[in-house]
């Protein structure tokens, strides 16, 4: 190792604790951007592993962390600073295999001071441990092909196994790599290595198959989200290299709506709530929620919720066959000095719920009940001012357009109050020039639309969520009406 490399590793160390201890310049804190904090919290105290959005190998890295030091997020963010460290080292010596001691040594130089990778090792991201399970796993199989020996292919089958449990778009490498071997020696025993490399592989991914296919009865290798990372790679390309975002075709990144396309298991909904309503108030947090298939009204309690992070776990139970439309909201209860308080997310409750769809239909409108607003609906609007095509849902698009401008005209009257009562110190009390014309404004928005343009006012088109069901079974829509429960849409119970 030459002095420049030992520059370039005690470089990238000084950067990466900087980073870490200083300034960092990227807004994410110590805790990251993916929830591994959490998980790896909930893995050091003994719970199952709960999604399958990540795969599990950053989680279990922090967990071992946590159980031996507790919940001190610098200590393997620490490990993680000067692991990222030897990057400039393992370069080198791969470069150092086809170009000159130089060209090798310049190549860690920049690596060490300019590699964004130092940037995530000062963050729980699982980028920075990545990078170094590549680079010597690379190196591991060199080795191999140069003393071909089937130990160090064994080797390199496990640490590419388990790198693709870190960052799931490297899943292809070890097939990758078993081509390689065997285009570089095509001979009997390169084919017996190439599989025993392919194997070992494998074998680090079958304990996680297993496990997600008795949960959702598909073969998921390492996690859902491992075909949107193939996906953000054919967006970074070409004159979007910089930036995948400035590529039009990333606007199908994210589906239309929050749907899944397993069928037969249970559907969880996780998510986070602050620790003070819980732990703090003594409350308590319900899931309710209701279906096309099944019009009662059902209360579930969480099936995991961690007093510390917050973070919550509910099961609903699978639809009994085909397609699905689920109706659920939040309520988080504590007592106070008046009562129990009550706080329902979203806001209305069971007149305005999330909507969450089970379907197979991956392209089309899943909204049959004509709930959301959504692109389909944009697009019918357009064809409807375009060409006249018969818009369907107009009398509900009418609906909510009236309810649009009742909404907006209360909310003009309270702010003209509001301001009243700011100037009530004032010797002049009476109603200003431009709070007339506010006024005005208010009650023409309310007025100005023209029969004949009913329902297909833009401004009519809010979402339109169905709601709790009546005695009469499944209502498919209503109008949301004022709860009058104040801004915050507290409801307090005698």
């Amino acid at each position: 190792m030459t002095r420049a490399v030992r520059a370039a590793c005690l470089l990238s160390l000084t950067i990466g604790l900087l980073f870490l201890f200083v300034r960092a310049p990227h807004p994410w804190g110590w805790n990251g951007f993916d929830h591994y904090h959490e998980l790896a919290l909930a893995l050091a105290a003994g719970q199952p592993f709960p999604t399958m959005e990540v795969p599990w190998g950053y989680a279990y890295f922090l967990a071992a962390f946590y159980r031996l030091f507790g919940d001190r997020p610098w200590i393997p963010l620490l490990v993680q600073v000067g692991l990222n460290a030897t990057t400039p080292l393992l370069l080198f010596t791969l470069a150092r295999r086809w170009t000159d001691g130089a060209t090798a040594s310049l190549s860690a130089v920049l690596l060490g001071a300019f590699s964004f990778n130092t940037v995530y090792a000062s963050t729980q991201s699982s980028d920075a441990i990545c990078t170094v399970l590549f680079l010597t796993s690379i190196l591991v199989f060199l080795k191999a092909l140069d003393e071909d020996r089937r130990v160090w292919f064994v080797l390199a089958g496990l640490m590419t196994g388990v790198m693709s449990q870190f960052r799931p778009n490297l899943i292809l490498i070890p097939g990758l790599l078993a081509a390689y071997a065997i285009w570089q020696r095509p001979a009997r025993r390169s084919v017996a290595h190439a599989i025993v490399l392919v194997v070992c592989a494998g074998a680090t991914l079958v304990p996680w198959v297993v496990r997600n296919y008795r949960l959702t009865k598909t073969i998921v290798p390492t996690s859902v989200h491992g075909g949107a990372q193939l996906w953000y790679g054919t967006l970074q390309a070409g004159p979007y290299l910089d930036s995948r975002g400035y590529n039009p075709r990333s606007v199908f990144e994210s589906p239309a709506f929050e749907y899944t396309s397993l069928d037969g298991v249970p559907i969880l909904v996780s998510g986070g709530v602050r620790t003070c309503a819980i732990d703090e108030r003594h409350g308590t947090l319900s899931l309710f929620y209701w279906t096309d298939f099944d019009p009662l009204k059902h209360r579930v309690s969480p099936s995991t919720l961690n007093p510390v992070t917050g973070r919550f776990t509910f099961e609903l139970p699978p639809p009994p066959e085909g397609d699905a439309v689920y109706y659920y909201y939040f309520e988080a209860a504590w007592p106070s000095r008046s009562g129990t308080t009550l706080v329902d997310t979203p806001a209305l409750g069971p007149n305005a719920p999330a909507v969450y769809f089970v379907s197979q239909d991956h392209l089309g409108d899943m909204d049959r009940y004509r709930d959301l607003l959504d692109v389909f609906d944009v697009i019918r609007l357009a064809r409807h001012e375009a060409w006249g095509e018969p818009l369907a849902a107009a009398d509900s698009l009418a609906r909510a357009g009236d309810r649009i401008r009742r909404t907006s005209l209360r909310a003009d009257r309270r702010a003209l109050r509001a301001r009243r009562r700011n100037r009530a110190h004032h010797a002049d009390r009476g109603l200003h020039h431009h709070d007339s014309a506010c006024l005005a404004r208010a009650a023409e928005r309310c007025h100005d639309h023209r029969p004949e343009r009913r329902g297909i006012d833009v401004r009519a088109c809010l979402p339109r969520r169905a709601v709790a069901p009546g005695s009469g079974g499944f209502q498919r829509r209503r109008d949301v009406r004022d709860r009058g429960r104040g801004e915050d849409q507290r409801r307090l119970l005698s």
